[in-house]
């Protein structure tokens, strides 16, 4: 699950697009389940074409950071704000991913609940009305 989310600390530096990764820790994922989402993450960030899509805005960058989910109120941010957009950043941040274990155990599924948490990663509200012309 991804959610594009800003926040203050990336905004500050100019990036493209700021990403935030949700990996599924609820009860139905056992910890293989969990593995297979933490290697595809650390696979996306160590591809040569995930790299050249990031670098690939005006930027040059985007800024990720990673989140463990379970119910409605267990949410924890594991892999602060990073700013991506050379092959180094990419890779510490793969290294990142591949070494935080899994900090949230069992306990109901609620995408809304990760959702929620994701949206308190923005610095400022979000207005949900289209831009007037």
């Amino acid at each position: 699950m991804v959610f594009v989310v800003a926040t203050a600390a990336v905004a500050q530096t100019a990036v493209d697009l700021q990403l935030v990764l949700a990996v599924d820790t609820s009860g139905s994922v056992d910890q293989i389940r969990f593995e297979l989402q933490k290697r595809g993450y650390v696979a996306a960030f160590r591809h040569p074409r995930v790299l050249q899509a990031v670098r690939s805005g005006p930027n040059r960058a985007i800024g990720v950071t990673m989140v463990q989910w379970t119910g409605p109120a267990l949410q924890v941010q594991v892999v602060g704000w990073t700013r991506v957009g050379e092959e180094e950043t990419a890779a510490a941040f793969a290294a990142a991913i591949e070494r935080t274990p899994r900090q949230l155990f069992g306990g109901g599924t609620s995408i809304s609940g990760a959702i929620d948490h994701a949206a308190t990663l923005f610095p400022i509200s979000i207005s949900r009305e289209p831009p007037r012309h």
